[in-house]
Formats: structure tokens, sequence, C-alpha cells
């Protein structure tokens, strides 16, 4: 790297642009780690009559006395509860933030969130179905998230380094995913136990939430303190489309349904979902059961699938954009060839795991790791459609495929359950062969289907003679006059 390239990639780390990664990519992990912290801080709630479950996830947790009387299927529910209002929330909050920017949205996620985290362990007290309800409702204020990311993105970050910026502001989903849980532990076996877990989190929620409104603008061309030099930058990279204009824009819902590069990517969405919600749920008992890791081991080993996957986002990232700067590969090319390099391999170490049983465990989990930090390639890869064939509605089509894609979490378990009656290792074997093989299948279909190219539909939403059955919104494009708070 010479001396220019160097002072370019330091231009870029202080930047407004990156700045805005860095928060998007702190609300993530804010989110997901009082997510991840919930299981714990429901056992610690528990009764020793109930702290059975404890033993899943630590020693020191089953120790604690907690005041709530809840059997498995009480956690079971309450686990739940949250994924209810997160899939009926994907498409509300998509179309509130096609609507008004991702600035308000994020800033009401993250204080609503973290208002209900402070006033959890007092609605548990009134009951279980309070606190469920209250976990649906939580799901839905944090289900426009990723959209926001989404929404954000295109309006901020150029091609060339759009898929490192996405990675890095989706990474935080993992850092949460990797502290979160250990630390709930040790916040658990505190002198303030459950309370610390649910207010700490809260206070932090509530006070990132302030910054969030003070630092975060939908555009660069909204943003009251960012650099001429930098406003200059951007303006001469971000399509046009994207900016300076307050029009009436259509929703061309059909022309989306009817893409196929679109379908594509969701094929490769609901795989990442289908492997990720195995992971969550099924994965230790895997361990439990066939590789034979002792409870103790078990919790201690749960977060290194996350660690392959942190990694995994950040290297793809970097790769996909080193590819587009400096490969002669078309974008379409270097999308195909990112998402098959991080799949294909995945399918292969998925499916590899079904032959190895207590002896080679440590192997085994090798394996899982490696399965997950290739799995976390098609960030970079297929998960960059929205933003590359339709960047005005990458919040919207986010929305939509995630909210499908997320169904996998009601029905995946409990296939899984009825594959595996007696949790034997032939019995395991089919289900790693048939993630192996949805992975793989996901992957065939982008590498046959997909395009990068922006959809020719896209220049008929500014036309006032569109068809009836797309949907008329107002999009925040008035970008010419900055705005202050």
């Amino acid at each position: 790297m010479d001396r220019g390239e160097l002072a370019k990639v330091l231009e870029t780390f202080v930047s407004t642009r990156f700045l805005m990664v860095i928060f998007v990519s702190v609300g993530t992990f804010l989110q997901y780690a009082q997510r991840v912290s919930f299981p714990m801080a429901i056992i610690c709630m528990t009764n020793n009559t109930a702290m059975a479950m404890a033993q899943n996830h630590s020693s020191e947790a089953s120790q604690i006395d907690g005041e709530f009387l809840w059997d498995a299927n009480d956690h079971a529910q309450l686990n739940s509860g949250f994924y209810y209002g997160y899939v009926l929330g994907h498409l509300p909050m998509g179309l509130i933030i096609q609507k008004v920017g991702a600035k308000w949205p994020g800033f009401v996620m993250l204080f609503g969130y973290g208002i209900i985290s402070i006033i959890s362990p007092y609605i548990a007290k009134l009951g279980i179905s309070y606190f469920v309800a209250v976990r649906a409702l939580s799901g839905l204020i944090v289900s426009g998230w990723y959209p926001s990311i989404y929404y954000l993105i295109p309006k901020w970050i150029i091609l060339e380094e759009r898929g490192r910026m996405t990675s890095i502001g989706c990474a935080g989903s993992n850092v949460g995913s990797i502290f979160a849980m250990p630390l709930a532990g040790i916040m658990c076996a505190s002198s303030l136990g459950y309370l610390l877990i649910f207010q700490s989190w809260g206070v932090v929620s509530i006070g990132f939430a302030i910054l969030w409104a003070f630092i975060v603008y939908d555009s660069p061309f909204l943003h009251p303190r960012i650099s001429q030099r930098e406003r200059d930058f951007l303006h001469s990279k971000i399509d046009k489309d994207d900016k300076d204009k307050h029009a009436k824009m259509k929703l061309p819902i059909i022309s989306m349904l009817k893409s196929i590069s679109l379908w594509a990517y969701a094929t490769v969405h609901y795989a990442l979902d289908w492997s990720l919600v195995f992971l969550l749920t099924s994965v230790p008992t895997y361990m439990k059961d066939v590789l034979q890791f002792s409870l103790q081991v078990n919790a201690m080993l749960s977060s290194l699938p996350y660690v392959g996957l942190f990694f995994g986002t950040l290297a793809f990232g970097f790769l996909s954009d080193l590819l587009i700067t400096r490969s002669k590969l078309s974008l379409v090319a270097t999308r195909k060839l990112v998402n098959s390099l991080a799949l294909f391999p995945a399918a292969i170490f998925f499916s590899s795991m079904s032959f190895l049983d207590a002896e080679q465990k440590f192997i085994a989990v090798t394996l899982l790791v490696l399965s997950l930090f290739f799995t976390s390639g098609s960030f970079a890869g297929a998960f960059m459609t929205p933003m590359d064939v339709a960047a005005p509605y990458a919040s919207l089509i986010f929305s939509f495929v995630n909210c499908i894609a997320n169904t996998s979490g009601f029905f995946v378990p409990r296939l899984i359950a009825y594959m595996t009656p007696n949790s034997t290792a032939a019995e395991w074997r089919f289900v790693f062969y048939l993630t192996g093989a949805i992975i793989a299948l996901s992957a065939t279909i982008f590498l046959i289907f997909a395009k990068a190219d922006p959809e020719p539909w896209l220049n008929q939403n500014q036309s006032k003679s569109h068809k009836n059955s797309n949907i008329e919104v107002e999009l925040p494009l008035n970008e010419d006059k900055k705005s202050t708070l």
C-alpha cells in the first residue's frame, strides 16, 4: 500500500460516513446484547424449583434463587415471545422507514427498547402473560433495525466501500452475541441480580438513542456538520436518484415480486436464517447428546460460532470491496464469486459434521465455527442485492424478505425435533445433510440467477402514469436543505 492509498484509508476512518457506520454497528450491538441477555436473565429470575433450566447455561447461575416459579415451557414461551412481534413488525416498519427515513425510527427503536428493558422486571411481577406481551412488543419495536441499515447504507456509502461498511455495521450483532451472555452471567451473580441485566442495558440504550438523534442523519446532504470536501465527494459518487429530490415516488410492488434477482437473494437470506436458527436452537442439543460435551463445557463453547461469524463478516466484506476496486470483474461477477466462496464451503463443512462422533468432538466444533465463518460471507454477496439492484427500496425489500426468512424460527426447531426423536448420531446425520443441502441450493440459485445492475423499473418511479397496482408514497428526498435538531 503506497502513501496515497494509505491516506485514502485514513481519510475514510475519520470521515462522517464512517461515523454513521460506527453508530449503526453500536446500535446493532445494543439490540443483540439485550436480546441475547434475555435467556440468562429469565434463568436468573427463576426459583430453584425450576432451576434445572439454568444448568444449560452456567454453573454460577444455578446457585441463584430467583423469585419466579417458571418451568421449561414458560421459558420457551418467553424466549419465543420476541419473535412474534419481530416477524409481524417487519413490513409495517419497512414502509414507515421508506416514508420518513431511518433517523427517527432508529431513535424510537433504541429509546423504546431501552424503556421496555427497564420496566420488564416489574411487568414480570404482573404475570407471565404480561411478560410475554412485553417481549412481543419489544420485538415489534426493533423489527425495523435492519431495514434502517439498508436505508442508510446506500445513501451514505459509495459502491467501492459498501461491502466492508455494511459488514462493519452488521458485525455489532456478533459482538453482542459473543459478550452479552457471559456478561449477563456476571451481572446475575451480583447483588442486584437480574435487575442489573435489564436496567443496565436499558439505560445504555436510552443514552445511545440520544446520541443517535444528534449524530445520525438520513443522508450526507441533510447532515449539518459534514465537511464540504466529503459532501462533494459523495455528491459525485452517489446515484442522483438518491438525493436532492422531493417527489411522489411509486413503490413498484408487482415489479419487485417479478424480479428473479431479488428472489435469488431471498433464497440465500432464508438459508442463512435457517442455519442461524439451527445454531441457536439445536446445536447445543447435538453437542450434548452426540458429542457428549458436559453442560459446563457446552456453555463455554456456545459463543465460538459467533466468533466465526464476526471475523467472517469482516473478512468477506473487505474481500468484496478489494475485488470491486482492484479486479476486472464486473459487479455481478464479484457478488457471485464472494457468495460462492462463502456458501459452498459452508455447505461442505455442515455436511462433514455428520460423519463425526464423540471421539472427534473438537474437530466437530472446529467445523461448526468454520461453517459459520463462511456462511457470514453472504452478507457481502447475496445480501448486497437490494442495494445493488433497487437501492431506493432496499430497506423495504429487506423488510419483506427478512419477514419471510424469520418464519424459520417457528418451524425449524420443531422439524429438527421430529427428525431426531432419539437424538442419535444417525438421526443428526440427516439434519446436517439437510442444512448443507439448503445452503448449497441457495448458493446455486444465486449463482445462476443473480444480477447486480439496477432494475429497469427504477426509472418508472417518477412517472405519474405508473400502474395502479403500485403504492404511492412520498420519500424524504428533500435534501437540498440542511436540517438541524
